[in-house]
């Protein structure tokens, strides 16, 4: 392609001083338009000698020497032309910054081999490049976690040194965010080294558009390398059979060979392709495993938690003979739970108390025992659990020292008023929602008390407690007077209540996925798959294997599709991968000031030629 000057323009931030270049036509214009000589008289003996010695040798000089100053001049005016248009070149540097913030990635995905080392391995080897200014981390898993704010380069390396491999999936999106948090107010530059698959529902690459757009630097450093995986990627648990699905990641078949169990299996799975299997699963811990080897094992082993089966026996005391609750227990016993056994008590004839689980209501308080009440508190105090609904004599019952609340004086209620849900405990309250109510008890909670409804003014309607080592609930809702008991949650709630206080297990609640949370009524010790022990009242599952609580077993695996696409490359991103040179910028390098020194030097030295010439 043929040079074109005006391209040169491109490199000049005053285009308007191009303008002066039409001086040096005006200057070479005055130069050849020669004066019209002037006639004089002067005596010519005086250079008749002089000149008949120097006339030839000198002609041809000065007319030279005339022509460098002409020249000297022309190459002034040509240098102040070119330094009014603020020229500059480009070139590559390096970022300075006060502030740094590096986001690098320890999701499960980055333990994915890459050679005789790890993806996470080659991501801490270029962090280390990257600890200029005062120096923020951010880790990405399943949430973005802070691990230094405003560290100088000492503490960055020692923690860069020990980034932890982790089980987490990769919230990238979220974690380029969170480093506009850290810097404040500062301008800085944030450097994400990640292999980029995104967990996250935010892209990556649109959180990077969103911190330049507020004038912060942002480097993608991509760790990526081919890699191969097959890997389980779902589970589906229905009644006593559960189903899994292999995925293999590969661009040809793959000869998969699975032990479940005590039992062997052999899947041929086409390229990018999935197949299932379902099998039989056991109580106790249920193991699947790959047996293949690949360059991602996180999802080549996954467990299977499945509850033991546990009677559990109820007793509804009452003595109503429509009472609602009784016919809902029925059905649980023979839907739900049929390890379950119902019973019922009609004061004055009581069966012996023994029950894990002692339903109070509708009583004829005049018919019940004294003898019942002691057994009944002595069975609360050894771990069973009261649940007592409301009624017009409750105080009359004597369990004012075991119920979660304590009722006001003449405590009942004929008014209609709204309920709160607190959902505090979604365990018992999930997909419930009781409107209003026509008729409470006045009471207030008890210290340590769950409050699960109350009233506008903060009655509780429904609330936790305990008496000894068992639990104690308190329904304050009049079935008679309610129209929850119409509702098609009642049932519902019921189930989730009685669960709840026995302690049932079900495979969704001994079985999760990495960064799934569970929240408990209080601190309860907890020991994670990899031996630490902690007191906890909510848990974030970030470790595959087995977790234990509550005398639970619970399997926690990764079964994540998109985490186990360790071959992937998010096109978007790619757009702003910059590889090994993420940390050179292009930037102008102005030349102006060395047009003006140069033109300082050429002035100098014209002086020195016109001094030398004789000129003055």
């Amino acid at each position: 392609m043929a040079f074109n000057p005006l391209d040169l323009l491109q490199y000049a931030d005053n285009k308007a001083g191009a303008w002066l270049f039409a001086g040096l036509i005006f200057f070479i214009l005055m130069y050849l338009i020669k004066p019209k000589p002037s006639e004089k008289v002067v005596p010519s003996l005086m250079f008749l000698i002089r000149e008949s010695h120097t006339q030839k040798s000198n002609s041809f000089l000065q007319k030279f020497l005339r022509d460098i100053l002409v020249l000297i001049h022309l190459l002034i005016l040509l240098l102040l032309s070119v330094a009014a248009m603020h020229p500059y070149y480009n070139t590559q540097a390096e970022v300075a910054a006060e502030h740094t913030v590096l986001v690098v990635d320890d999701s499960a995905s980055m333990s994915t081999k890459d050679g005789l080392s790890t993806r996470l391995s080659e991501a801490v080897s270029k962090a280390k490049d990257h600890l200029e200014g005062k120096v923020s981390i951010i880790l990405i898993q399943n949430s973005p976690f802070v691990v230094l704010r405003d560290g100088d380069k000492k503490d960055a390396l020692d923690i860069v040194n020990y980034i932890p491999q982790t089980d987490a999936t990769s919230s990238i999106g979220s974690s380029v965010l969170a480093a506009d948090d850290l810097l404040q107010e500062n301008k800085g530059k944030i450097v994400v080294i990640s292999d980029f698959i995104n967990t996250d529902p935010l892209d990556p690459y649109i959180a990077k558009q969103s911190l330049e757009a507020k004038g912060h630097t942002v480097y993608f450093v991509p760790i990526v390398n081919t890699a191969s995986n097959v890997g389980i990627v779902d589970m589906q648990t229905v009644d006593n059979e559960t189903t899994i699905t292999v995925q293999n990641y590969n661009a040809e078949t793959a000869s998969v060979d699975v032990k479940i169990n005590s039992k062997s299996y052999h899947l041929e799975i086409p390229a990018n392709w999935q197949q299932k299997l379902t099998f039989a699963q056991q109580e106790g811990i249920n193991t699947i495993t790959l047996e293949q080897g690949d360059d991602f094992m996180k999802d080549n082993t996954i467990l299977l938690s499945v509850p033991y089966k546990k009677e559990t026996n109820v007793l509804v005391i009452t003595n109503n003979q429509k009472s609602y609750i009784y016919p809902v227990m029925q059905a649980y016993a023979q839907i739900w739970n049929k390890d379950a056994v119902i019973e019922e008590g009609q004061p004055p004839v009581m069966p012996v108390i023994d029950h894990d689980v002692i339903i109070l209501t509708e009583v004829d308080t005049a018919n019940l025992p004294g003898s019942a009440v002691s057994k009944i508190k002595e069975a609360v105090n050894n771990g069973a659990t009261l649940i007592v609904t409301g009624q017009d004599d409750i105080e009359d019952l004597g369990l004012d020292d075991v119920l979660p609340v304590a009722f006001a004086d003449d405590p009942l209620v004929n008014n209609k008023v709204d309920v709160n849900m607190k959902n505090v405990l979604t365990a018992v309250t999930s997909g419930i929602s009781i409107s209003s109510v026509d008729k409470y008890m006045r009471a207030a909670a008890k210290e340590n008390t769950l409050t699960l409804a109350a009233t506008d003014d903060g009655v509780p309607l429904l609330a936790v407690g305990s008496y000894g080592q068992g639990t104690v609930v308190w329904y304050g809702l009049f079935d008679s007077n309610s129209t929850f008991k119409y509702d098609v949650t009642y049932p519902l709630f019921w189930q989730q209540l009685i669960d709840y206080v026995i302690g049932k297990d079900t495979i969704e609640s001994l079985n999760y996925k990495i960064g799934e949370k569970v929240v408990f009524d209080n601190e309860i010790p907890v020991t994670t798959p990899s031996g630490k022990e902690e007191n906890v009242d909510a848990l974030e599952f970030a470790e595959l294997g087995i977790y234990k609580y509550q005398n639970k077993q619970v399997a926690v695996n990764l079964l994540n599709s998109v985490e186990s696409n360790v071959d992937y490359v998010n096109e978007e991103v790619e757009k702003a991968l910059v590889g090994d040179e993420s940390n050179k910028i292009i930037s102008k390098q102005p030349i102006t000031k060395a047009l003006i020194a140069a033109l300082l030097i050429i002035l100098f030295l014209e002086l020195l030629y016109v001094k030398t010439r004789g000129d003055f």
